[in-house]
């Protein structure tokens, strides 16, 4: 588990990186994006989603309480792993194109990317 601040809150997320499984605990954080140390890959630690490649799944996220001026993390009895990022469902109507050069990590990451973005054609 990751404890992140930013902004004066705590934030409670999954300590490995959802692209390689390196532990983020020896990455950077930037504002609210914790990076990993292995291959830059970039993680909201608000949300748990992917801010930055080679990241395609998001991270587990996990509440933070208050009591008595002491923080406890909310802990599931099983640990989730990677989180898929939802895609939405292709619509006939659309009729938007995008031309996607290559078939290879670049190319699978920008057609995720447009699904994840709402793009429905």
């Amino acid at each position: 588990m990751l404890i992140s601040r930013f902004q004066g809150k705590l934030y409670a997320t999954g300590n490995f990186c959802s692209h390689f499984g390196v532990p983020l605990a020896g990455g950077m954080l930037f504002d609210d994006k914790i990076l990993c140390p292995a291959h830059a890959a970039g993680f909201n630690v608000v949300t748990g989603a992917p801010d930055s490649a080679p990241a395609m799944d998001g991270i587990p996220t996990f509440p933070v309480i208050e009591r008595d001026g002491k923080f406890f993390v909310e802990v599931p009895e099983e640990l989730p792993g990677k989180v898929a990022q939802k895609m939405t469902k292709r619509d006939p109507e659309d009729k938007r194109k995008f031309v996607i050069v290559g078939g290879g990590a670049a190319g699978l990451n920008a057609a995720e990317t447009l699904r994840q973005s709402g793009f429905t054609g």
